[in-house]
């Protein structure tokens, strides 16, 4: 094997590697929570930095992203979330911006949108899950970009394997995007709607047991 074809051989190892790492340490978080009977994540009951993604504003506040409706501004706080509601059908994002943005019932948006209520909640519901996936893949896309390949130089991996600090920061934003999909969960507002959102316990844990594994990965 060329040396060249070495290095690609332990930087597709190193990608799985750390994939998996991060994948495992996923099924324990929330082994545990089933465990702990948490499956559901209350609206009331999330952090401050968690519930300001999702809040709405009449003026423009600097880094976010302005959504126009109904006479008023809906602000986002959050670039790859702005991006993946862009992607929504007119009618999808109406909805998801006046139910989970606005606050507005379904029987308020049929109103509003002369719907019947039943069709509002199948879109809604449909327009979720296509946000949630468009989101994922933001995420996913973001990482990779970072470099060329989709994968890391090998001195890099070599360095953080090593303990470079600076080498160990590249990997841990290389896998951002992936660790942030892996953290993506649904939350339930009072009303009982689902709303996706990062666990950011979730993602320092996954981000702690990352950097604790990389020294194990075997270079020679």
């Amino acid at each position: 094997m060329k040396p060249h074809s070495q290095d690609e051989h332990k930087q597709q190892t190193f990608e799985y590697f750390c994939k998996q790492i991060l994948k495992n340490e996923k099924n324990d978080y929330h082994r545990e929570l089933n465990q702990q009977g948490e499956r559901e994540v209350l609206f009331c009951e999330l952090p401050p930095h968690t519930v300001e993604r999702f809040a709405m504003w009449d003026k423009y506040f600097q880094d976010t992203y302005l959504f126009e409706i109904m006479g008023f501004e809906i602000a986002v706080a959050d670039e790859l979330l702005a991006e993946a509601l862009k992607a929504l059908p007119q009618d999808r994002l109406e909805i998801i911006l006046l139910s989970y943005f606005a606050d507005m019932t379904d029987k308020e948006i049929a109103g509003h949108l002369n719907l019947i209520r039943r069709t509002v909640a199948h879109r809604r519901k449909n327009a979720l899950r296509k946000l949630k996936k468009s989101w994922r893949a933001l995420l996913m896309n973001k990482s990779r970009k970072k470099t060329p390949g989709g994968l890391l130089p090998y001195p890099v991996i070599v360095s953080a394997v090593s303990g470079n600090v600076d080498a160990i920061n590249v990997v841990l934003e290389h896998f951002a995007g992936f660790i942030s999909a892996l953290s993506t969960r649904t939350m339930y507002d009072e009303q009982g709607k689902p709303v996706v959102y990062i666990d950011e316990e979730l993602r320092r844990r996954l981000e702690t047991k990352l950097i604790a594994k990389i020294p194990t990965f075997k270079v020679a």
